[in-house]
């Protein structure tokens, strides 16, 4: 057992701390009763963003469990198909003897979403692959014939590099790589895949991507941000202003709405929906991200023209 002594120094430090207390300040970002709980809503370690990654692996499984999603398995057997997910030295958890990182737990819910579509798909274009991660849990789980990834060079070195050592070498030989000048060397496709990346494209060049879309491909998903917010919104200081403003003029999203405000997100929602929608497309599914990752929305469009 602990002794007065052992625990006097901290208490010592809270007493001080209640000797001054302003009720209507007390419980703001750094006030004294961030002392009463067991953290703050600011925090220097790893505790949220590991307990949002518990939590997400939670949410995937007890969707599937209660409310089967698209014919689709656990999530769980979804992730083991994916071999080799910890090159890199990710962030990680344990979660009922699975060791899983964010990136793969966004790929399992991308396969979870797109899972009833997936077997009859044999092409697929991803722009914007980034290191790999989509690419990856697609081959390990689903037989598709080629896979292009259109990105800037110094990424698709990363993604080549990445890709040939977790991948077997059948399902690597799969992969055309492509920058986006050579686009235009791609014929018809089933599916074209957008994720995280029409946002840090200017306008004219997210733009351009959706029409080509809209000549070549039959299905489109997307999985972006819903627009732009205020940094006050999460308590976050502007380093570098000059970015920030370069920020806000980027993708098809440029305007601002409150990332916690319900109303706001509905709006934001219905004019996303409408942007990435290629002129001859429809919307045919959706659903919002989860956890850190609400700002962002799943869409899948399907071609009008048959």
């Amino acid at each position: 057992m602990c002794s007065n002594d052992n625990i006097k120094p901290l208490w010592e430090s809270v007493e001080k701390n209640f000797l001054k207390v302003n009720l209507h300040q007390f419980r703001e970002i750094g006030q004294v009763n961030e002392r009463l709980g067991t953290w703050g809503p600011l925090s220097d370690s790893s505790r949220y963003y590991k307990a949002l990654m518990y939590e997400f692996c939670h949410y995937l499984e007890y969707n599937q469990t209660t409310k089967p999603h698209n014919n689709a398995p656990n999530f769980i057997e979804i992730f083991n198909k994916i071999k080799n997910t910890s090159l890199g030295n990710p962030v990680d958890i344990n979660y009922k003897g699975h060791k899983v990182n964010l990136d793969y737990l966004l790929s399992v819910e991308e396969l979870i979403f797109l899972y009833s579509y997936l077997p009859n798909v044999q092409s697929i274009v991803e722009i914007g692959a980034g290191f790999g991660r989509t690419v990856h849990g697609i081959l390990s789980n689903f037989d598709i014939e080629k896979y292009f990834i259109i990105d800037l060079q110094p990424v698709l070195d990363l993604s080549k590099k990445y890709l040939e050592l977790v991948l077997d070498k059948r399902n690597f030989e799969k992969i055309i790589f492509l920058n986006p000048e050579e686009m235009n060397l791609i014929d018809t496709i089933d599916l074209v895949i957008n994720i995280d990346s029409m946002q840090e494209m200017t306008f004219e060049v997210a733009s351009s991507y959706i029409d080509w879309i809209n000549e070549k491909s039959n299905l489109f998903f997307t999985k972006n941000s819903m627009g732009k917010y205020d940094p006050t919104d999460i308590n976050l200081n502007i380093k570098n202003n000059l970015e920030y403003q370069s920020a806000l003029k980027m993708g098809l999203m440029q305007d601002i709405y409150k990332l916690f405000d319900t109303n706001d997100r509905i709006k934001a929602t219905a004019v996303y929906h409408a942007k990435f929608c290629p002129r001859d497309f429809e919307l045919i599914k959706n659903q919002r991200g989860f956890g850190q990752y609400l700002n962002y929305e799943l869409a899948l469009y399907q071609t009008t023209i048959t």
